[in-house]
């Protein structure tokens, strides 16, 4: 499924000094670095502030997994993917690529198995 949903509370999951997320392609779009990742959408019914809360886990160089952030709490697919109670395989735009470690912009841009 296409979407474009932006990972929220990316601030306060930055990335472990000296690793990078691994990547699948880089490209430039109007100048402005990109690059397309896979996450895993994964429902988190124990987080205290929302039981429906989604986090999105990117997979890094050293092949450890890294939580970036979350769907927005407004987000329609967000209560769909929660209910389901099983991860979520994705694909992320990651936009401002080359500051990885300075807070870049993430897009869920498609979603599989919805």
């Amino acid at each position: 499924m296409k979407t474009d949903i932006k990972v929220v509370g990316t601030t306060f999951h930055p990335l472990p000094e000296g690793t990078l997320i691994a990547v699948e392609q880089e490209f430039v779009t109007d100048g402005v670095p990109c690059a397309y990742a896979q996450v895993i959408l994964v429902p988190e019914p124990e987080n205290q502030y929302d039981p429906e809360a989604v986090k999105v886990m990117v997979k890094l160089n050293n092949g450890a997994a890294h939580q970036i952030g979350h769907l927005p709490a407004k987000e329609p697919l967000k209560v769909q993917i929660a209910k389901r109670q099983q991860f979520l395989l994705a694909t992320c735009l990651i936009k401002n690529y080359t500051v990885m470690g300075m807070n870049p912009s993430y897009h869920i841009v498609e979603i599989m198995g919805m």
